[in-house]
């Protein structure tokens, strides 16, 4: 009776610390997938920024000396998406508030990353993808604009089609 009794309390335990060892390794497994997700979407995060100002780059330097609020060399292109899997995240193109401008950054929520690279001139955005479609543009220009009351020649981004 008393070696059913040990036997019975063994078993107990060992059962709790098996139930527990498989909640800890779908635990680990969890994470481990949010983690190489996330870095998967950094990557991509990093390619995007780069792609991006390269193109404003290319507007800055050959884009020529635009009068009083004229947009010239005007490129439209089919913003990119930030994929894992089947699905599709948004992120925000945005420039800092203050001088000198220059600074463009790529900001994704989901990647929890912000990514700053700096321009060739000054750039003015606050353009996101929100529908990560085909039909989701980005419109970079050059223009003569005023910053702080006084026209200064720069490249701005828009979300949408140029005009």
């Amino acid at each position: 009776m008393q070696l059913r009794g040990q036997i019975a309390i063994e078993m107990f335990f060992a059962f709790t610390f098996a139930i527990l060892l498989v909640f800890w390794l779908v635990n680990y497994v969890e994470n481990y997938s949010e983690v190489s997700k996330r870095s998967t979407l950094k990557t991509q995060q990093a390619f995007v920024a780069r792609d991006i100002l390269k193109v404003v780059n290319s507007v800055c330097v050959n884009g020529g000396n635009p009068k009083g609020g004229e947009k010239i060399s005007k490129i439209t292109i089919s913003s990119p998406c930030l994929n894992y899997k089947t699905d599709k995240w948004y992120y925000d193109i945005v420039t800092p508030d203050a001088a000198p401008y220059t600074t463009l950054q790529i900001k994704s929520e989901v990647a929890n990353e912000t990514i700053s690279l700096t321009a060739s001139c000054k750039v003015i955005s606050n353009a996101n993808t929100t529908r990560c479609s085909n039909l989701d543009y980005l419109c970079i220009y050059k223009t003569n604009e005023p910053i702080a009351g006084v026209d200064d020649v720069m490249v701005r981004i828009q979300s949408g089609v140029c005009d």
